[in-house]
């Protein structure tokens, strides 16, 4: 009784962890696929262990996404760069108190945001040269 026990256990906060992470039915069905199962609970408890693991891992990885990504646009935009003050953009850019509770959705929505900043400010230093450029030829 006891693996039964500790196997429903191990669903239901499979199912927790999904509803945190905010993993969506198709990515809980590409899971499930992936194992060969209908159901997580066809799996045995080590591999649902695993499966917790790597949905556990999950906003871990969005969160260095984003650092890299507003850190990016720090260095393009020749700022200073720290964790800190990547952190306090993300938290402020977000309304979070606390990096480590911006849910998924909304990290997936910051490195979409920063990588576009990263090309905008790119693209406009390119705009800057030639025009600089333009001006220094008719002087």
């Amino acid at each position: 009784m006891k693996s039964t026990d500790n196997k429903s256990k191990l669903v239901r906060k499979y199912h927790a962890i999904c509803e945190v992470s905010h993993t969506t039915e198709a990515m809980q069905i590409r899971i499930k696929d992936s194992y060969g199962v209908k159901h997580i609970s066809d799996l045995s408890e080590e591999k649902i262990e695993k499966v917790i693991g790597e949905i556990e891992r999950i906003p871990n990885m969005w969160r260095k996404r984003v650092m890299a990504s507003i850190g990016g646009w720090l260095y393009v935009t020749s700022r200073t760069q720290s964790a800190i003050i990547i952190k306090g953009i993300a938290c402020r850019a977000t309304g979070h108190d606390d990096f480590n509770k911006i849910p998924v959705s909304r990290l997936r929505d910051l490195y979409s945001e920063f990588l576009h900043k990263q090309e905008i400010a790119a693209k406009a230093d390119i705009i800057k040269d030639l025009v600089v450029a333009e001006i220094a030829s008719k002087n």
